[in-house]
């Protein structure tokens, strides 16, 4: 009997030592949470103005009554995720900042099929802190897809209705000015009023912040740790060297760009009609510098190919005026005329070659970007003339 006594009390002493490690393990985990909560902001907080800076967490032992809320505070921020097609009606009156969006998003039409949650989707991205944690989240992944190929088929098809002749390496190079994340980021923030969500769920908890904040702004761990830079081709050419550049952007506008992406796909999806009003100003065609995006250094070549193309003889380069020819000043002004005598284009350079290929890229220019629109929108029948 006795045994039997020291045995069960062996069992509760075992029982009682493992949910003390176990509350320790869970303390030192919440602990960990705080320390690199703070190591973020420290790293966040070199990039902003005094008055915006974040404030870092108390690093003292939570009890666990703290870390209880926490675990609750995050599930419940969880459970009304997963069930946001519940929410339709809840949204609107919890949560301003998606409110004042959505009614951006719809031209305050209330007669839209647009829904609340739908556009709270659209904001949440696939690398989100909920999203990373919990599996099968709804979040905004397909309705980026159906936005970036939607947008691309809407400005290609306006693109060579304006411009017949345009190759498709320019094409594709004016697709990527639009497309690329520089220009995507600036369209969420300046024209859909897109706001980037900055907090860990732990912040929010400690600030305490309503859960239902968060479905009204950009989610994603990238806008925490937004020191890191990302490569994005933003121009195809320069206007004066004709060769590829590379821009480094933060981080964080992948997570705007989708939030972007993602909310034409639902326009596209949902309302036809706003999709193609939003694309058509924010995406202006008539505004698109295509003379930047032509290559200088294979301009001779691209004339060639124009005038072989069209049945025209081989172009003939004279050299119209010069000054300076052995001076460190030097300036040549060639002409690219046709066998007739047609002119096709003219450029200037500190040397002949310089000059006879800035003249082979105005001449590929004015063919290539010829577009038969007229100014009252009518399309003008017929091959044109290089001008």
């Amino acid at each position: 009997m006795l045994r039997f006594l020291s045995s069960k009390s062996g069992i509760s002493k075992t029982k009682n030592n493992r949910a003390i490690n176990l509350n320790s393990n869970v303390l030192k985990r919440f602990q960990s949470d705080i320390k690199n909560s703070n190591l973020i902001l420290t790293n966040t907080n070199k990039y902003l103005p005094e008055d915006q800076k974040l404030k870092q967490f108390d690093k003292e032992t939570p009890n666990l009554e703290i870390l209880k809320e926490f675990k609750q505070y995050q599930l419940e921020a969880k459970e009304a995720l997963a069930n946001i097609t519940e929410l339709e009606e809840l949204l609107p009156k919890t949560n301003p900042t998606l409110t004042a969006l959505f009614h951006r998003i719809t031209l305050n039409n209330d007669n839209t099929s647009i829904k609340y949650h739908e556009l709270a989707t659209c904001l949440n991205c696939t690398d989100s802190e909920l999203s990373s944690k919990f599996e099968n989240l709804p979040n905004n992944e397909e309705y980026s897809l159906i936005g970036y190929t939607a947008l691309k088929a809407d400005i290609l098809a306006r693109l060579y209705l304006k411009y017949p002749r345009l190759p498709s390496s320019i094409a594709n190079g004016l697709l990527t000015e639009f497309l690329g994340l520089n220009n995507l980021n600036n369209v969420g923030l300046t024209k859909f009023g897109l706001d980037l969500d900055r907090k860990t769920l732990l912040d929010s908890f400690l600030n305490k912040d309503d859960k239902f904040e968060i479905f009204g702004r950009v989610r994603s761990l990238s806008n925490i740790a937004n020191t890191k830079m990302d490569k994005e081709i933003v121009e195809i050419a320069s206007n004066e060297e004709g060769k590829k550049r590379e821009e480094k952007v933060p981080v964080e506008y992948k997570s705007m760009s989708k939030a972007t992406l993602a909310i034409f796909g639902l326009l596209k999806q949902k309302d036809s009609r706003l999709f193609h009003l939003f694309a058509n100003d924010i995406f202006n065609v008539e505004e698109l510098p295509v003379q930047k995006v032509f290559f200088l250094d294979n301009s001779i070549e691209t004339l060639n190919n124009i005038c072989k193309t069209e049945n025209l003889s081989k172009p003939i380069f004279k050299l119209l005026t010069e000054t300076g020819r052995y001076s460190a000043d030097s300036m040549f002004i060639v002409g690219v005329f046709t066998e007739t005598g047609e002119k096709l284009g003219e450029g200037y350079g500190k040397s002949l070659l310089d000059a006879k290929m800035r003249a082979a890229l105005d001449a590929s220019i004015k063919y290539l970007a010829y577009s038969p629109v007229l100014a009252n929108g009518d399309i003008a029948f017929g091959k044109g003339e290089i001008l």
